[in-house]
C-alpha cells in the first residue's frame, strides 16, 4: 500500500456552519483522493479509522483525531512505516472538511490550497465576468460568459487566450 497522502475534500451531511463541538464532528466522511474513494470514520472517543483510496475495501488504518482550530487534526498509523504517524490537518468550511496539509511519517510536508478566485471585472449578469485566482498554487485567469461557458487559462505574461 502506498503512503496515505492526499485527502482533498470530505463532507458530511448536516455539519453545522458554526464551529461544531467534538461530538458533532464524529461520523463517517467520504471523499475523492487521487481519483479513488477514501473513507474516514471519526469516533466520539477520539479514535479514527481511515480507508485510503488504494486500499482494499476492508482495509483500515487506525489513528486518533481531535478538534483544533480552525478544524481538526487526524493522526494515523503510517501504512508503510510501522510505529510512525501521518498527520493530516483539516479546516471546516461550509459544512465540509478541507485538507490543509499532510505531514508524512518521514517528515515530508505538503500544503494544499483550494482554488480561490476573486472577481476582477463584473459582467452584465450574476456571476459573469473575469476572475483571477490560484489553482494548485498557480495563477489562473477565467472568464464566465453569459451563455454559461467558461474560458480558463494561466495568468502569466504572453498568454492572452484560453
Amino acid at each position: 500500500m502506498r503512503p496515505f497522502a492526499v485527502l482533498l475534500v470530505l463532507g458530511v451531511a448536516g455539519l453545522p456552519a458554526r464551529e461544531p463541538d467534538t461530538a458533532a464532528l464524529a461520523g463517517v466522511y467520504r471523499g475523492q483522493v487521487d481519483g479513488g474513494k477514501a473513507l474516514i470514520v471519526l469516533k466520539a472517543d477520539g479514535t479514527a479509522l481511515v480507508k485510503p483510496p488504494d486500499a482494499d475495501e476492508d482495509d483500515r488504518v487506525r489513528g486518533t483525531w481531535k478538534q483544533e482550530k480552525p478544524g481538526l487534526v487526524l493522526r494515523i498509523d503510517a501504512p508503510d512505516n510501522p510505529g510512525k504517524k501521518v498527520v493530516v490537518r483539516f479546516r471546516i468550511e461550509d459544512g465540509v472538511l478541507v485538507l490543509v496539509n499532510v505531514i508524512e511519517s518521514n517528515g515530508e510536508e505538503k500544503t494544499f490550497t483550494p482554488p480561490r478566485f476573486k472577481q476582477a471585472k463584473a459582467g452584465n449578469k450574476k456571476f459573469t465576468g473575469e476572475y483571477k485566482g490560484l489553482f494548485e498554487e498557480k495563477p489562473m485567469h477565467l472568464v464566465v460568459l453569459e451563455d454559461g461557458k467558461v474560458q480558463v487559462w494561466p495568468d502569466v505574461p504572453n498568454v492572452f487566450e484560453p
